[in-house]
């Protein structure tokens, strides 16, 4: 059977990473079948999704931005690529995907996952209805409670039992639920306005859309719960939570009521957390949620999910392009040829880990968490300029793309174009920097104290004095008195000169964001 039929991959999952990954094969020419166990491929949930320019390019790609841009209220923060950044439901998302493919004959809606088989000649996936598909790769693109993900860990341990770290099994866990919905225009939220409330009980954010207001709830639980505990709530839990906030602030003059009694949907989630050391093993692949999952208060893990659909499509068009007659040998899927079925893990880990370390380590600043975050929060961003907005961009900055479509027209066009080489997960280490910089420290403490007659250990503080108070008021001063008046104070003046010079470029650096040099 497997000899008979083209090179197909097996899509476990109708979300938004498993139709960009469908549209992706498709432009491919490389043939597949999507199981979606929901009846229906575009089911409202009360979801949402924000697009950055790292999604939208992929989906300008794919022919679908044009319809995304026409549904959306734009925020402007993310111009200099050219793209806006938006938000829409995800049910819209969902609907443009599957539209934007031509043969929709292979999605399949009511196919809940039951069971894989794997061996070296293909990967048969079995169904709840009795269905058996056949496929050379299977790939799960089914959420932080993955049927694939499962499959993989069963199947590995039984054919290869050091295969796959034990810990990955339990290293998905969650501190923070929320409650997110969609409600009708509501008095007080501005189309496309953003806002943020930072609260140690309570945090929020409030997003206005087209007619619309997307909206999200975030609460700290009473501990964190690690699977299988992680709750799973109803409906009747999420609408207990929302009578228990009616009277929150959400927005000034605007409270959770005013919003709550326009909704149209709603959920209530626990915030899963997780990055996993093993995205594949054999001819089983995993995709967004399945193997990063990250908090929503930056709106990232969407994007990052069709990045790494878009890394894997990659990896397999070359793959099929250079195997004789299109079809990958196991050997070549498995490892032991130049093309791998884990190389996309390889290229998208360094990103995924710093930008799943952002969205985290925001959810933690919004709720107020440690004394770090409320000095962060209320002494450092409402003076840090386009600190944030440069933050975001560097999230964007080294996306992956599609490597065999064209690049968009639209995305040459930004004031800051796109560079795999630079953004998140790509800087270098501070530590090695600072160390690489500590024989020049250490020379120009020698030469200041042949050259002046400054003692070593009072170095720092003498120039601390001069910076703080100014060289006029240091004039009188013990032991800076020789040394400005004779000729080697202009010596003096410039090594000063130098090392705050050195110090004020590098605090204004994209490189030293966030850290002890821009504060």
């Amino acid at each position: 059977m497997a000899d008979s039929r083209p090179f197909r991959v097996v899509i476990g999952g109708g979300g938004i990473s498993g139709l960009t990954f469908a549209n992706a094969l498709e432009k491919a020419n490389i043939d597949y079948v999507l199981l979606e166990a929901r009846e229906t491929i575009s089911p409202q949930v009360g979801a949402s999704i924000g697009f950055f320019p790292n999604g939208g390019r992929i989906m300008d790609q794919l022919g679908c931005f044009d319809q995304i841009a026409t549904k959306i209220s734009e925020a402007d923060n993310m111009s200099r690529f050219n793209y806006p950044t938006a938000f829409l439901e995800r049910e819209a998302v969902l609907r443009i995907l599957y539209d934007n493919l031509k043969d929709k004959s292979k999605i399949k809606v009511s196919k809940r996952i039951s069971k894989v088989d794997h061996n070296s000649k293909e990967v048969i996936v079995l169904c709840e209805d009795g269905t058996a598909i056949g496929g050379d790769i299977l790939v799960g693109c089914d959420g932080v409670h993955s049927k694939v993900r499962q499959e993989l860990w069963r199947l590995s341990h039984l054919q290869e039992p050091l295969a796959i770290d034990p810990k990955d099994k339990e290293m998905l866990f969650a501190e923070y639920n929320c409650l997110f919905g969609i409600s009708t225009d509501t008095r007080g939220v501005e189309d496309g306005a953003i806002s943020v409330n930072y609260s140690e009980g309570l945090s929020t954010m409030i997003i206005g859309g087209k007619a619309k207001v997307f909206w999200f709830i975030f609460k700290r639980m009473d501990k964190v719960y690690k699977v299988p505990d992680i709750p799973r709530y109803t409906k009747e839990e999420a609408e207990v939570f929302a009578e228990n906030i009616q009277d929150s602030t959400v927005m000034p003059q605007l409270q959770f009521r005013d919003i709550w009694k326009n909704r149209s949907s709603y959920t209530l989630v626990a915030t899963e957390e997780a990055q996993l050391a093993t995205w594949s093993w054999g001819r089983i692949a995993c995709v967004g949620d399945c193997v990063h999952k990250m908090t929503p208060n930056m709106g990232a893990g969407g994007n990052a999910a069709i990045e790494t659909a878009a890394a894997l499509a990659n990896e397999l068009k070359r793959m099929v392009d250079s195997s004789e007659k299109g079809r990958p040998s196991f050997e070549t899927i498995k490892g032991k040829q130049p093309y791998k079925l884990t190389i996309y893990q390889k290229i998208r880990e360094k990103r995924v880990t710093a930008i799943l370390k952002a969205a985290n380590g925001l959810t933690r600043m919004h709720a107020l968490k440690t004394w770090k975050d409320r000095l962060f929060a209320f002494w450092i961003l409402p003076f840090a300029g386009d600190t944030f907005t440069n933050l975001n961009c560097d999230m964007v900055l080294g996306a992956v793309k599609l490597d065999y479509l064209p690049v968009p027209e639209r995305s040459l066009h930004g004031t800051m174009p796109f560079n795999a080489s630079q953004g998140l997960g790509q800087s270098e280490s501070k530590l090695l920097r600072a160390f690489i910089a500590l024989p020049f420290l250490f020379i120009t403490m020698v030469a200041s104290h042949f050259m002046l007659g400054i003692a070593l250990p009072s170095m720092l503080t003498r120039i601390g004095d001069i910076l703080e108070h100014g060289v006029a008021n240091n004039i009188g001063t013990p032991g800076v008195v020789k040394p400005l008046q004779s000729l080697f104070g202009i010596d003096f003046l410039t090594d000063i000169g130098i090392v705050y010079a050195i110090l004020l470029i590098e605090s204004a650096r994209r490189a030293n964001i966030m850290t002890l040099a821009s504060v």
